[in-house]
């Protein structure tokens, strides 16, 4: 991983479509998965993701809610440097806005997605990043 920078409300994370999202092992080490993002429309501190409800990086989380994250271009190669953070699972409740924003941001691509995820029985779970301050 690439040094760390300083939170800064995910200002710099405008214009990309990917970031690297770091979840940690028991043991500390790193798994990088490359996801969509979305920033809160709230709140610039926040993002938001999603993953199937099977994935490993929802255990590593609920196990250790550090993360890091950096921007990236689809295939996982980092564009910028890695910067501290925290997730947390949204409850059900708390899933619709950030669905919104996905969808607001990535457009039909998101909706087909969404729709294809529905139709092969795979739940979803949404996640919230905040800066580790």
């Amino acid at each position: 991983m690439s040094a760390l920078m300083t939170p800064q409300k995910f200002a710099s994370l405008r214009g990309y479509k990917h970031i690297n999202l770091v979840t940690f092992r028991k043991n500390g080490q790193g798994v990088t998965t490359t996801v969509w993002f979305a920033a809160s429309s709230k709140d610039e501190s926040r993002l938001h993701i999603f993953s199937g409800s099977t994935a490993g990086k929802l255990r590593r989380i609920r196990n250790k809610s550090r993360v890091e994250i950096a921007p990236s271009t689809f295939s996982g190669k980092t564009l910028g440097p890695y910067m501290k953070a925290r997730a947390r699972i949204l409850s059900d409740e708390e899933s619709g806005t950030a669905l919104q924003e996905l969808n607001e941001k990535y457009g039909l691509i998101a909706r087909a997605f969404n729709l294809l995820g529905n139709l092969g029985g795979t739940k979803r779970v949404y996640l919230e990043i905040t800066p580790d301050e």
